[in-house]
């Protein structure tokens, strides 16, 4: 996949995440693991990530902005996840415990995110206004003595594709159980 569907992956992801944490603030915590991605280029295997939150470096900045205003390219894709997201959360309200069980397997998650973005298309005129050339926080996996690069500027063609979720070392997710969602 392209950066801007690398993106859509990532946003997906990291927006369940928060879906499922809102959902369920008042009740008991569980602790639920929080995943990284785990992508490959040119047989390469590397964590990172395609955006930024706001805050995190003078470089997310533009990122944020592409992925949380409505005026920005990346609004309507991210408006669509968000819905199919939110409708998936509503239609599971009779059995909340489904959602637990996606997020709790890293390959059900994995395929979930996957089944949720087949349908997004991404038009030419949104694709050429968002960045295709920077990602930020990458780490080679293979090896223990890399550095992390704060980012790094990519061709236009870079391709990278999402192999699997590892348990981020970095925290963990509260989930509050016995919510009706």
């Amino acid at each position: 996949m392209d950066l801007i569907e690398a993106k859509r992956f990532e946003y997906c992801l990291n927006y369940f995440v928060k879906k499922i944490n809102c959902v369920s603030k008042d009740y008991k915590v569980k602790r639920l693991p929080s995943y990284k991605i785990l992508w490959q280029s040119d047989n390469n295997l590397f964590t990172c990530n395609t955006y930024l939150d706001v805050g995190e470096t003078e470089y997310g900045q533009k990122n944020y902005e592409l992925k949380s205003k409505t005026s920005s390219p990346l609004f309507g894709i991210c408006e669509y996840i968000r819905s199919s997201i939110n409708n998936y959360f509503k239609n599971s309200k009779k059995n909340p415990q489904d959602i637990v069980d996606i997020y709790s397997n890293d390959l059900l998650f994995f395929d979930f995110l996957i089944s949720r973005l087949n349908n997004i298309e991404i038009k030419e005129e949104v694709r050429s206004k968002i960045d295709q050339t920077t990602i930020f926080n990458l780490k080679d996996f293979r090896s223990k003595n890399s550095r992390k690069l704060e980012f790094l500027k990519v061709n236009e063609n870079f391709k990278l594709d999402p192999v699997s979720l590892i348990k981020n070392s970095n925290g963990t997710v509260e989930l509050h159980e016995n919510h009706p969602l």
